[in-house]
């Protein structure tokens, strides 16, 4: 558990973090009239050339807080092609976007005990990195390819529209006595994020304890997730085919 001062730091810390975020999307001036603050002063923190006391960090944090709504900062960074296929580039290469993100899933999962983050490579890795990072536990990555170098795998099969697949997860990374968090960055119809589940719930018997999407495809996600019980499981943004469809024009 982090100390008062580690607590007050983090404050500080997360307040900076917002500004970087507001600063991507409005100037300074716009920034300086909306928390009253200079933009000398702004300009900064940003910089990082120094903190935000604690006291005016919790005044930045009330004010931004109710702007930067990261739903809607998700959803107006990504794009649908006509496919249907989304491109979600420009959130997973923005480390600002990335480190409130992990706040949010920290802070969704606070009051469970976490050893070990399993993702699925390669888009999942960004976001499961920073919190991997964040809880200082290691991160444990799946991938659709036999990796080189490496020779026993748990191997699982999983269909995905008319085509038989293979997750591969390496051996003895995760134990029976972990408790494992998995993150991702998108959902879509649960195939390849079942047989993840398959491996870490049914052969390695580790406690899955909870499970993050950046995006999931489908307002009946979480009923097509076979999860094990007491695993809570959180999507930042859920869209609906309708919304896929209003994406794309």
């Amino acid at each position: 558990m982090l100390g008062r001062r580690l607590r007050e730091v983090d404050t500080q810390i997360y307040a900076v973090e917002l500004l970087s975020l507001a600063r991507e999307v409005m100037s300074l001036r716009e920034l300086a009239k909306r928390t009253n603050i200079s933009p000398v002063v702004l300009s900064r923190y940003i910089k990082g050339e120094y903190l935000p006391s604690f006291k005016r960090a919790h005044y930045i944090i009330r004010k931004l807080s109710s702007f930067i709504n990261l739903r809607r900062l998700i959803r107006s960074s990504i794009s649908v092609d006509k496919y249907g296929f989304i491109n979600m580039t420009e959130i997973l290469s923005n480390m600002t976007l990335l480190k409130l993100v992990t706040r949010q899933v920290i802070e969704l999962f606070s009051g469970k005990r976490i050893t070990k983050v399993v993702t699925i490579a390669s888009d999942g890795i960004p976001l499961a990195t920073h919190v991997a990072t964040t809880l200082n536990v290691p991160l444990i990555y799946a991938k659709k390819t036999r990796e080189l170098g490496i020779s026993s795998f748990y191997e699982e099969p999983y269909v995905t529209g008319t085509t038989m697949k293979t997750l591969y997860l390496p051996r003895g990374l995760i134990r029976k006595a972990d408790y494992v968090l998995v993150v991702d960055d998108i959902f879509r119809d649960g195939s390849e994020h079942n047989a993840l589940i398959r491996i870490l719930h049914e052969r390695i018997r580790t406690k899955v304890v909870g499970f993050f999407v950046l995006i999931a495809i489908g307002e009946d996600w979480t009923e097509r997730l076979n999860l094990p019980p007491d695993c809570e499981a959180h999507a930042l943004l859920v869209l609906s085919d309708e919304d896929l469809s209003h994406l794309s024009k």
